[in-house]
C-alpha cells in the first residue's frame, strides 16, 4: 500500500495563492468552535463534499463512475476550481444595464 494514498499519477493539487490550505481552515475553525478541529477531519470533510459533486456530475450525464478515484485526480480538482472561478465573475458582473 503506498503511503500517501491521495497522490496521483498526475501529481499533487497545488492551492493558490488565494486559497487556504487545510491547516489554516483547521486553525479557524478551532477559533470559531472553541475546540480542536483537525486537519484530518478538514481534508475529509473536504474530499467527501468532492465526491458528492462527481457523483452529481456523473448521474447528470449518465456515467458510472469511481467517485472517489476521480477525486484524487488534481486536473478534476483545478477544472472545479476554474468552474467556481468563473461563476464568481460571472455573479460580479455589472447588472445596472438591466431594464426593469
Amino acid at each position: 500500500m503506498r503511503k500517501n494514498k491521495w497522490k496521483t499519477e498526475q501529481g499533487y493539487f497545488t492551492v493558490p495563492k488565494e486559497g487556504k490550505t487545510f491547516k489554516e481552515i483547521s486553525s479557524i475553525l478551532s477559533d470559531e468552535e472553541g475546540k480542536s478541529v483537525p486537519q484530518s477531519t478538514v481534508s475529509n470533510i473536504f474530499r467527501r463534499g468532492l465526491v458528492k459533486i462527481a457523483n452529481h456530475i456523473a448521474n447528470e450525464y449518465e456515467k458510472d463512475i469511481d467517485a472517489e478515484v476521480i477525486c484524487r485526480d488534481p486536473g478534476f480538482r483545478s477544472s472545479l476550481m476554474d468552474v467556481m472561478r468563473q461563476t464568481k465573475q460571472n455573479n460580479k458582473k455589472d447588472d445596472s444595464s438591466i431594464s426593469i
